[in-house]
């Protein structure tokens, strides 16, 4: 009775537009650009960026912007209403970008407070989509829980990967607080996807991805991806 009765509160949340429960039923595809804005490639990146932003926009996606190195607000508050300034880049990880990547994606997912359930696109900002092949692709398999290319089991493609929150949540905790301070992120991210396909879970490897700066294209010719379930 007490589920029947939850139900009926969800369906008339949701008739009256009220996000706090309507939300619980309705999982989302999140589109989270890494940003880090440097004198030494500002007008560059700047373009890149705004390019990236703008086209994701066009496809009718709500874009989120996680920038490591300024405090705001920057040109990337003209092209996106969620931009969270992490100012987390440390020197230290000066030969370890992806760590410095890792720690400012983890504050901003924090930030961004999103569904668990929610499936996470991470793009790199530099980045642009030229097709929305890859968000199609998450529409069309939304039972999986990870979307990627992969090179044997240690390593993956980072610059435009997908991870239900969760599980994205879960891996940037383990690599940040591994003490590995030289592990490539693409390493990290491979081994971690490898022991989430052997747990079951659901893994959609992508046959092929193809990156050129400053255009990050997608071709899935005739859907040629593995999926494990």
């Amino acid at each position: 009775m007490k589920t029947y009765n939850r139900m009926i509160l969800i369906l008339v949340a949701c008739f009256f537009n009220i996000p706090t429960l309507c939300n619980e039923t309705k999982n989302e595809i999140r589109i989270v650009c890494s940003a880090a804005i440097i004198p030494q490639h500002y007008e560059s990146r700047k373009q890149q960026y705004l390019k990236t932003l703008n086209k994701l926009k066009s496809y009718g996606y709500t874009s989120y912007v996680v920038e490591s190195c300024q405090s705001g607000p920057t040109f990337l508050d003209t092209a996106c209403d969620n931009v969270c300034y992490t100012q987390s880049n440390n020197p230290d990880y000066i030969n370890n970008k992806g760590m410095n990547e890792a720690i400012s994606l983890q504050i901003g997912l924090l930030q961004f407070n999103f569904n668990p359930e929610d499936m996470i696109v991470k793009l790199t900002g530099r980045y642009c989509l030229e097709t929305d092949e890859f968000l199609k692709l998450i529409q069309e398999n939304p039972n999986a829980d990870a979307f990627l290319r992969a090179w044997g089991e240690g390593d993956a493609y980072s610059g435009l990967f997908a991870l239900k929150l969760t599980y994205f949540l879960d891996f940037l905790n383990n690599y940040i607080n591994s003490d590995q301070t030289t592990l490539a992120f693409e390493h990290a991210l491979g081994a971690y996807i490898t022991n989430m396909k052997k747990q079951g879970l659901k893994i959609v490897y992508l046959s092929k991805v193809y990156d050129y700066l400053p255009v990050c294209s997608i071709f899935l010719p005739n859907r040629r991806t593995s999926i494990y379930f």
